[in-house]
C-alpha cells in the first residue's frame, strides 16, 4: 500500500503496525535500507514544509524482526 507523506506529497510504501498507532516509512537517512531500491522510495524530510523532528527513538522488536527509528 502507498501513502502520500508531508507537504510535498511524497508517494511512499509503508508498514503499518496493526498492534499500535505506528506507521513506519523508509527515510533518506536509513542506514539499513537498500539505497538502490527504486520500488520503494525513501522519505526526504527536506522536501516537506511541515516536517518536525523529535529527539525520541523507537526501538521495537517484532516476531519477524526489529525496527529502529526516530519519531516525526
Amino acid at each position: 500500500m502507498h501513502v502520500k507523506v508531508g507537504s510535498g506529497n511524497q508517494n511512499l510504501k509503508f508498514l503499518f503496525d496493526t498492534g499500535s498507532c505506528n506507521m513506519w516509512v523508509n527515510s533518506r537517512i536509513c542506514e539499513g535500507c537498500d539505497k538502490n531500491q527504486t520500488e520503494s522510495p525513501r522519505y526526504d524530510e527536506r522536501k516537506s514544509d511541515n516536517y518536525s523532528y523529535y529527539d525520541f527513538v523507537n526501538d521495537l522488536h517484532y516476531g519477524s524482526g526489529s525496527v529502529y527509528g526516530y519519531v516525526w
